[in-house]
């Protein structure tokens, strides 16, 4: 089996919602049988420039931390053994100045075949010579923001960001000045989070003049919509480049995490409520990520929000990217996780103690059986010791929880 034949049998079994699909060898072994942890983020903050009212990691100028060059060398120097295809700077703003050595030992030491997405608040663009300066040095350091399977940039921006619009005029206009050969409807990505603040149909349509002006023309027509969901699974705004890929603005949402549980209409919009087995979603990837925290300590999840006690398995400094890597690879919670996802987790949670489930997404049904020392220790018992040694007793588990449950239970 090949990797793409992997990601549609995984995506088959998971779109028909198939317990038959779900609990074939054909499913597992396209679960089990590939490293799908091609992705390294690396965390920016959690100290940040700005105190974003929204911020899930409740990031800021307050908080203490900044990524260690050192150790994020070792890691991006490991990375090519590790099999890593792509990097993601997230979990605070990659460009500023306290953050500038830190990109040098990134750049200057990863793979260039290797692309790197760097996730911005935009404030790095204030002034001219600012931007100037900024899209310089990451021109400069290699950042290729031309080939079509090359680097991107993605803008976060909206009412909870203290940051002036004319800043993004300023990014697109940088952009096209160093890196004129760009298509970059590919490279260039603007997220609003949406707060249900009064304000965000405005910025929305300050973001869309900002590109307009740019990349479209000034005659382009700009219509409010509800938008065309893209393949993440949100509504996207798409608009018309000269000679090139559309532009992409991804509407997002702000999750009742961090300071969002502060913002009123997000925490009404997301009730605290039982979570069963019933109202779990069923979403296991065809992808994954390595987190590598600022003070070096390795997990899997996409950002900080994801990452709790039980799911740290050691610290680059003392040990390879490769052997961290390979202990998330073997460990028999990240293997149930990779076959039924939360859902499964959950009821093995059940099943060890007097697990409760409540929150207001179902995020926080994860972090809770995370945060749990004796919880996840438990379910690793339960699921056997991992590994390849471990996969008859993981996948003989994983079939009395569908044989139990799948069968009145919508798999969603």
């Amino acid at each position: 089996m090949i990797r793409k034949t992997a990601k549609k049998i995984i995506k088959k079994a998971i779109k028909n919602r198939d317990v038959g699909l779900l609990r074939d060898k054909q499913y597992i072994r396209a679960q089990l049988g590939f490293d799908w942890l091609g992705n390294l983020s690396i965390q920016m903050g959690p100290n940040c420039n700005k105190a974003c009212r929204h911020c899930y990691g409740d990031y800021g100028p307050h908080r203490y931390g900044l990524p260690d060059p050192d150790l994020v060398e070792k890691a991006v120097r490991e990375s090519r053994k590790a099999g890593i295809t792509t990097f993601t700077l997230t979990d605070g703003e990659p460009l500023r100045s306290r953050n500038k050595e830190v990109l040098e030992k990134i750049l200057g030491n990863r793979n260039p075949e290797v692309p790197i997405a760097i996730l911005t608040n935009g404030s790095f663009a204030n002034t001219d010579p600012n931007t100037i300066k900024w899209m310089r040095f990451l021109g400069d350091n290699g950042i290729n923001f031309v080939d079509e399977n090359g680097d991107i940039m993605c803008v976060s921006f909206g009412p909870v960001y203290d940051v002036h619009w004319h800043n993004y005029c300023r990014i697109n206009f940088g952009l096209k000045e160093f890196f004129p050969d760009a298509d970059f409807g590919n490279v260039l990505t603007y997220r609003l989070m949406r707060s249900g603040h009064k304000d965000e149909r405005r910025s929305l349509n300050q973001v869309f003049t900002a590109i307009a002006s740019a990349f479209c023309g000034r005659d382009v027509k700009l219509e409010f919509g509800e938008g065309r969901e893209n393949s993440r699974g949100n509504n996207s705004y798409f608009l018309p480049v000269k000679n090139g890929t559309s532009m992409e603005i991804v509407l997002d949402r702000c999750d009742p995490m961090g300071r969002a549980r502060n913002i009123k209409v997000v925490r009404e919009g997301y009730p605290e409520k039982k979570y069963t087995l019933n109202n779990l979603n069923f979403r296991p990837e065809t992808i994954g990520s390595i987190w590598l925290k600022s003070n070096g300590d390795v997990s899997w999840g996409y950002s900080e929000s994801c990452i709790k006690k039980g799911k740290i398995y050691g610290n680059i400094r003392e040990a390879s990217l490769s052997d961290l890597k390979e202990r998330i690879l073997d460990d028999s919670v990240y293997q149930g996780f990779r076959l039924g996802g939360v859902r499964f987790l959950y009821h093995m949670a059940r099943q060890v103690g007097e697990f409760k489930g409540r929150g207001r997404i179902k995020c926080d049904v994860c972090h809770d059986i995370f945060g749990d020392p004796e919880l996840i220790q438990g379910i690793r018992e339960r699921l056997g010791p991992g590994g390849h040694e471990g996969l008859l007793h993981l996948v003989d588990v994983y079939r009395e929880y569908l044989d139990e449950t799948g069968k009145s239970l919508k798999i969603r």
